[in-house]
């Protein structure tokens, strides 16, 4: 399970939020767990599509292994 702050995020979700690619190259290397949920039960995919940070869904998307999603990835995918 992922750390939850304050304010109900984890690191990824709020790298996502604000569009911090380089940030979540760095949890990818330190082997975070992007299907994790924060504490309002999202996703960094769904905050990214949220918040429109396309190159954070094509970082997430583009994964050797893409974290699974509850929404339609390839209707994300055909929309970047």
């Amino acid at each position: 399970m992922a750390a939850i702050d304050g304010h109900g995020w984890t690191s990824a979700t709020a790298a996502a939020h604000y569009g911090m690619v380089s940030s979540l190259e760095y949890l990818t290397s330190k082997g975070v767990d992007f299907t994790a949920r924060d504490g309002y039960g999202q996703t960094p995919l769904e905050v990214a599509k949220e918040n429109s940070q396309a190159s954070v869904m094509r970082y997430l998307l583009n994964m050797p292994e893409p974290p699974a999603q509850n929404i339609a990835t390839a209707h994300v995918k055909h929309t970047l």
